[in-house]
């Protein structure tokens, strides 16, 4: 169960509001996810494997060797090796089109039911149901192969959704051509060592490989430095849900997440805060993991902004069932010059005030 935000936590994120952080963090995050996807090949026909520091590997999980033989395929000790209890792969493949083979094995139930999960293949559903032993029964290579899989950001992602128990893999094997038109192959022992041309899997290193954003406290920050959270790393995982900005997130007790959101369209609504017509969005975000969330109940709120031209959100906070929503002004709104730079919305007014619901946003 998550804990409410607290009254300190919406102090800190309506001055990260005021600075308007969360423009320049959306920005920079894809602008960072985007060159670390390209960093794992010098070139686009290497077919040496990834280059040092780069992000490759699964998505954390345990691995187990076994004894019993396998039948249904001549590569028995790629099945004797398994990755299970993780959550995906992210690896390094230049761009092009391919084959992926995914190589699964039952190695320790002896009914159906017990092991159930899904695969998605770059964020597409491949599998949406899998049980190894209904499928294959126990210690029998079984083997999904899908084609004409497009790599265009220098990784392939495969992520494994769990619906009974624990996901497992076997190996997994990648075969087509580069969009330069050479050939390309890379075959991974999941779970076990190098085994002829397939090469030992291992754990993504996201601290090596990803962009470290520099975390360093101005002598003046009134916060102690977290003992906990001593950084950020932008890693290539991600998800994208709405087309809109300026989320701030307030976990409640109910194990739901309140937000706030503008500028944009979530599940067919628009919200703009600038204008006389401004308008301040709100939403409900289900779900645990971050790659696989909801966004309902949304809603827009009539803002007036004068006398300033926009309206903007800058803080949410559930408290004690009680959904706390801050706005300020902003002004004046497009091109705005000043000693040859552009600047948009450069003066930052002043925090308006909180509305609130007692209802989770259905009244405000």
């Amino acid at each position: 169960m998550k804990k409410e935000t607290t009254p300190a936590m919406l102090f800190t994120q309506i001055n990260f509001s005021y600075l308007r952080l969360i423009r320049l963090c959306t920005t920079l995050g894809v602008l960072l996810v985007i060159a670390g996807s390209h960093s794992g090949f010098a070139a686009d026909n290497s077919a040496a494997g990834p280059a040092s520091g780069s992000i490759d590997g699964a998505f954390e999980g345990q691995t187990q060797a076994l004894t019993a033989p396998v039948a249904g395929t001549d590569e028995v000790p790629v099945y004797q090796t398994v990755r299970f209890n993780f959550d995906g792969y992210y690896l390094q493949v230049p761009n092009g089109t391919y084959t992926v083979t995914l190589k699964f094995v039952e190695p320790f139930y002896d009914k159906p039911g017990l092991r159930v999960f899904g695969v998605k293949i770059q964020e597409k559903q491949a599998i949406e149901t899998l049980d190894i032993f209904a499928k294959a029964g126990k210690n029998q290579a079984l083997d999904f192969t899908f084609k004409d899989i497009e790599v265009m950001i220098g990784a392939l992602r495969i992520d494994f959704t769990r619906q009974v128990e624990f996901p497992c893999i076997a190996g997994i094997v990648i075969d087509g051509t580069t969009k330069a038109g050479q050939p390309f192959t890379r075959k991974i022992n999941c779970g076990g060592q190098k085994f002829k041309d397939y090469e030992a899997d291992r754990i993504a290193n996201w601290a090596s490989g990803g962009y470290r954003w520099p975390s360093t406290s101005p002598t003046s920050c009134p916060f102690k430095q977290s003992s906990s959270l001593d950084g950020i790393v932008f890693t290539g995982r991600h998800a994208e849900y709405t087309g809109a900005d300026t989320w701030y997130p307030s976990w409640a007790s109910d194990d739901k997440m309140y937000s706030s959101w503008t500028d944009g369209q979530v599940n067919g609504l628009d919200s703009l805060s600038g204008g006389e017509n401004s308008r301040t969005g709100y939403a409900t975000i289900l779900g645990n993991d971050p790659l696989d969330l909801r966004v309902v109940d949304q809603g827009v709120y009539k803002s007036d902004p004068s006398p300033y031209l926009g309206r903007y959100p800058c803080g949410t906070l559930v408290y004690n069932g009680v959904w706390y929503y801050g706005t300020y002004g902003l002004h004046p709104s497009g091109d705005v010059k000043h000693e040859g730079i552009l600047y948009n919305w450069p003066w930052l007014g002043p925090l308006v005030g909180f509305r609130y619901s007692t209802d989770f946003g259905k009244t405000w």
